[in-house]
């Protein structure tokens, strides 16, 4: 699967790092899934929306598959359908407070879950500006 390119020249590659699974474990069927990339330099916004989405790591259908299982679907959707014009930006205090909703809306969460998302999730989320 090819991305259109996104402000000239071919797109360079994600280095991805690491994958930290989340399994919350408390009969809610819930779970997170971080992927860790490190860019290969300055790049934009766009630009970086289009090399994760070309990634192969991106391909998987969360049925059971694990990351880059299934190179033509990212969850119920077909990659070659998603584009980096898909995106809104928006705010990581906001998007943080939807994750903790979501993550704690049919069970309290334990204090080693809550660490877990804070240290993978949240942190990484403010990070990333």
């Amino acid at each position: 699967m090819k991305v259109p390119e996104v402000g000239g020249g071919p797109a360079e590659r994600l280095d991805h790092q690491r994958h930290v699974f989340i399994n919350f474990n408390n009969s809610t069927l819930q779970w997170v899934d971080v992927q860790h990339f490190r860019l290969p330099g300055p790049v934009a916004d766009r630009q970086v929306l289009a090399m994760l989405i070309e990634h192969e790591v991106y391909g998987c259908d969360y049925a059971g598959g694990d990351p880059g299982s299934d190179p033509v679907r990212h969850g119920p959707y077909w990659r070659d359908q998603i584009t980096p014009g898909a995106f809104d930006r928006t705010d990581a205090t906001v998007e943080q407070n939807r994750l903790r909703e979501w993550a704690e809306q049919y069970a309290d969460l334990p204090e080693h879950l809550r660490d877990g998302l804070e240290r993978e999730l949240y942190t990484p989320l403010h990070a990333a500006g």
